[in-house]
């Protein structure tokens, strides 16, 4: 079973320079970090994503030094190398990123682990892997964030797949203000971003109503 204290999963941003454009990209994460999200994860890949690893490093380094300041989990996906080089706090990988040999790897250097998983088959394989910490779920709904995006599972599906899997679950996709209410409910850790932060109009309250089903469960369970 894993170790991660999963308060760190509930508010989890995922961005990259190709969901802000570069010159946004360290103001908006600042904003949301000082607002209040609970995990960070760097993930620069995708048209308009940056075009050399030398600047990738670059703009981690930065990242990860705002995630410091507010004492944030700084997550890279899938840059094992980038992951290790700059002592990140965990690395993120899929399915077709070859995961074991990095989770293992990431594990080893005392690195948090997470796996994205789409169906029943990959959520049973990760029951078969003590160095995974946590598996994100999804699409959920529809998105425009990633162009390779799978079928989105619904809510129903989730639900399942959280009671199958024995590790803390994030789910993903097309989470927006409207609906994480009902995302919380299935029972999942937490819920990861992208656009309902990185295009919001106001953040601060964007990430306050992302907050709230996580901070009223948290009431209810002090009450009983």
């Amino acid at each position: 079973m894993t170790n991660i204290a999963q308060e760190i999963l509930q508010t989890y941003l995922v961005a990259g320079t190709q969901d802000t454009g570069r010159e946004n990209f360290l103001p908006i994460l600042d904003q949301a970090l000082h607002a209040g999200i609970t995990c960070f994860q760097f993930r620069d890949k995708g048209p308009n994503s940056l075009p050399t690893d030398a600047m990738r490093s670059d703009y981690a380094k930065k990242a990860q030094a705002l995630c410091r300041t507010y004492h944030v989990p700084f997550i890279i996906d899938d840059r094992l190398e980038l992951a290790l080089d700059l002592q990140a706090d965990g690395l993120h990988v899929g399915q077709s990123d070859q995961p074991w040999p990095k989770i293992e790897v990431a594990k080893q250097h005392g690195l948090i682990t997470g796996l994205s998983c789409h169906t029943a088959q990959e959520i049973l394989s990760s029951h078969q892997q003590p160095a995974l910490d946590y598996i994100g779920v999804g699409p959920i709904f529809p998105t425009n964030s990633k162009e390779d995006a799978k079928t989105p599972l619904g809510l129903a599906q989730l639900k399942t797949f959280t009671q199958l899997s024995q590790l803390p679950v994030v789910a993903i996709g097309g989470i927006s203000l409207k609906n994480c209410q009902q995302v919380a409910e299935t029972g999942v850790a937490g819920a990861a971003v992208i656009s309902a932060i990185t295009q919001a109009k106001n953040i601060p309250q964007a990430i306050q109503l992302l907050n709230q089903p996580w901070q009223s469960s948290e009431g209810n369970n002090h009450e009983s």
